[in-house]
């Protein structure tokens, strides 16, 4: 390989580095933060996730691995419907993860949503002419912040408010953009994923 090759590869690398430290510092701290439910055996356990968020998903999981469709849970009452319930989460694509050995799965799929916040605030902070030290601290702000974090014990909210801030991130690019097109693509999946994430509330706030 030429020299001049190498040189323009290894800056491409560094610029690259530059580019991207917020986000992987970040990501690596909320990692750190869920760090025994993601490498341990320790789970999240409180508020809706232990009583009812992990028997709702174990339910879900033994039908679809079964090849059946989760459409009425029978233990709830005198049954109720279970696929037409958007707070369910049946037709929300991350919850594949949930098709993984439970509880480590609703943890992945947890801590994925923190990090799915975090890394929208420092990409939204950047949009909005924060240097990559600013563009850090906002999305750590936000994403290791107090709602973020308190919605693990939710689930379907933490769902909701990982969007947040990507959306946020589409509507500026829509705003910016002589073409509207690819933006608007972007925006319209990013809504539909919160949909599908089976929190209106949060649709309307952002």
């Amino acid at each position: 390989m030429a020299p001049e090759r190498q040189d323009m590869e290894k800056q491409g690398a560094r610029s690259l580095a530059r580019l991207i430290w917020p986000e992987a510092l970040v990501a690596a701290a909320a990692v750190a933060l869920f760090s025994r439910a993601v490498f341990t055996s320790a789970s999240f356990y409180l508020r809706d996730i232990g009583p009812y968020v992990l028997p709702m998903k174990e339910w879900w999981r033994g039908r679809v691995l079964g090849g059946h469709l989760p459409e009425w849970i029978p233990s709830i009452g005198l049954g109720m419907p279970f696929l037409a319930d958007p707070g369910n989460q049946c037709f929300y694509p991350p919850a594949l993860l949930l098709l993984l050995p439970l509880p480590q799965g609703l943890d992945l799929f947890l801590a994925a949503h923190v990090v799915l916040a975090a890394i929208g605030a420092v990409r939204l902070a950047r949009a909005l002419g924060a240097d990559p030290a600013g563009s850090a601290i906002a999305g750590a702000s936000f994403g290791l912040g107090g709602y973020v974090v308190s919605m693990t014990g939710s689930g379907l909210y933490l769902c909701s408010a990982a969007y947040l801030p990507w959306v946020a991130l589409a509507i500026v690019d829509l705003r910016r953009s002589p073409r509207i097109r690819r933006p608007a693509a972007i925006l319209a999946l990013l809504v539909a994923l919160q949909l599908l994430a089976g929190d209106l509330q949060g649709v309307l706030i952002s």
